[in-house]
């Protein structure tokens, strides 16, 4: 399950949230802050970073006199990465064929030889009927080519019920496979927080060959179906995380409606993906506070070089700027906060950040800021960081084929069909030992720990063995529908 270790509380009721103060850890990484574009509408929000092969940083965003309005603009300003001041912001798109607003741009640079730079959005008048649209530029984001729309989607999942097309990338950047082809992390919303739902899109020419790849399932526990809150389960604008150079196993980290992030594995190379984990990772879990709330307002996030994993996120309210690193993708240790805002002064907030690596080994952020009255650059030198309490290793484990397990196809037949009632009377017969896949030996010492009960289990993937089998190696995959 996720865990997080988190500003103490004590540095918060002392009075360290001061409008432009600098926060307590992590400030000898925290290189540069910049204002970006210099002539920013009433409204900037949904800002997005990429670099350029020529090494000029691009960042965008959405823009006008409100969020929705018909004025809202896709916006873009530039800057050499070594030096040199940002480009008043450029108008790229003035909205949709219909008037409607424009959305949450995502630009990305491909490294297949020859790829521009891509820059996804949306437009229409809200996420209901939005249109997934894509740009390119060949000269570092100066010029752009005409909007083109995405594909139809025949899929019956939502998003051919609501956009008809391709909506592309939600929020964060696509994950480029070893191919060359993108998986762009999508996702749908009915309308406020209802609805909301995570899916996986692929292309290879980045425009009109968009495939559906899978609708991930959120999954919601049995007993909160048809209930007031079982919308707190709903996820979107999802952020991969690969956990290899050849991206077989990948992680997705979602924002949800109140339980901070779910995480979805895929072991495959993004073919097929797990449910949901059902733990969450609540970045501020301390509810003592009044002003803690659990970090739902945007997520990015990168493996490094070195094989961590960060991830940036908007927290307290979207009073707070931060970031955290991770050896697993599943334990986070927060290590820098780059952003703070004066909790008494409820007209300024910070938000929807995005992060990318640089060539010259620096992280480079962008997020709303002033109640989105203007879009920051933040760059960060992620080796002044201490990876001394999140080492590498400590990874979900990926199951070996079957063979020394003990398990028959009759075993696995019966997980699939049995569902999550009475499994573990059934385990417990059979001499089988089952493990989440973070590794926690579900049916052994601890289970009454609380986070799994005898009469149900999240829907899922899981590993399992027989009692007396040393090896890790002789794990299985099992799927609990």
């Amino acid at each position: 399950m996720f865990s997080f270790k988190k500003l103490s509380k004590s540095c918060i009721m002392a009075g360290l949230f001061f409008y432009g103060a600098w926060a307590q850890i992590g400030q000898d990484a925290l290189i540069a802050r910049e204002d970006v574009g210099g002539n920013f509408s009433d409204f900037n929000h949904g800002s997005t970073v990429a670099e350029t092969k020529n090494g000029v940083l691009v960042i965008a965003w959405y823009g006008g006199r409100s969020e929705g309005s018909s004025s809202t603009r896709i916006w873009v300003s530039c800057k050499e990465n070594s030096s040199g001041n940002w480009s008043d912001g450029v108008a790229v798109d003035v909205n949709g064929e219909d008037g409607s607003s424009c959305w949450n741009p995502v630009l990305f640079q491909p490294e297949k030889d020859g790829a521009p730079l891509l820059l996804y959005y949306k437009y229409g008048g809200n996420p209901n009927t939005w249109k997934g649209v894509v740009r390119t530029s060949t000269d570092d984001g100066l010029t752009w080519s005409d909007r083109t729309l995405l594909p139809d989607c025949s899929n019956p999942y939502p998003l051919c019920n609501q956009y008809g097309n391709f909506g592309g990338p939600a929020k964060d950047k696509p994950l480029e496979l070893p191919d060359g082809s993108l998986l762009l992390g999508g996702s749908t919303e009915e309308n406020a927080f209802v609805g909301w739902s995570v899916h996986v899109e692929k292309t290879s020419n980045y425009i009109d060959d968009l495939v559906f790849v899978q609708e991930i399932d959120n999954n919601v526990p049995p007993e909160k179906i048809g209930t007031d809150d079982w919308v707190d389960w709903g996820c979107i604008q999802p952020f991969f995380l690969p956990h290899d150079g050849n991206c077989q196993t990948i992680q997705i980290i979602a924002r949800t409606v109140k339980r901070g992030a779910n995480t979805s594995f895929s072991y495959d190379g993004g073919q097929t993906w797990t449910p949901m984990m059902d733990s969450a990772l609540i970045l501020s879990p301390n509810n003592e506070d009044p002003r803690d709330f659990p970090s739902n307002q945007g997520f990015d996030g990168v493996r490094l070089p070195n094989g961590h994993f960060f991830t940036i996120y908007s927290d307290h309210g979207r009073r707070e700027i931060a970031g955290a690193i991770s050896g697993d993708g599943l334990h986070w240790e927060e290590v820098i906060e780059i952003e703070l805002v004066d909790w008494n002064r409820d007209s300024r907030y910070c938000d929807y950040p995005s992060v990318i690596a640089g060539s010259d080994n620096m992280l480079h952020c962008s997020y709303g800021f002033e109640k989105n009255g203007k879009i920051i650059y933040s760059k960060i030198d992620w080796q002044q960081f201490d990876y001394s309490a999140v080492a590498v290793g400590k990874r979900p484990i990926s199951a070996a084929p079957a063979g020394k397990s003990g398990f028959t196809d009759k075993d696995k037949s019966w997980f699939s069909a049995a569902g999550r009632q009475d499994i573990f009377s059934y385990l417990q017969k059979n001499d089988f030992l089952l493990y989440s896949l973070d590794g926690q030996c579900i049916n052994s010492a601890g289970l009454e720990n609380g986070i799994f009960s005898r009469r149900y289990l999240p829907r899922g993937l899981y590993l399992a063995k027989k009692k007396g089998e040393a090896s890790v190696n002789t794990l299985v995959k099992i799927t609990i529908q």
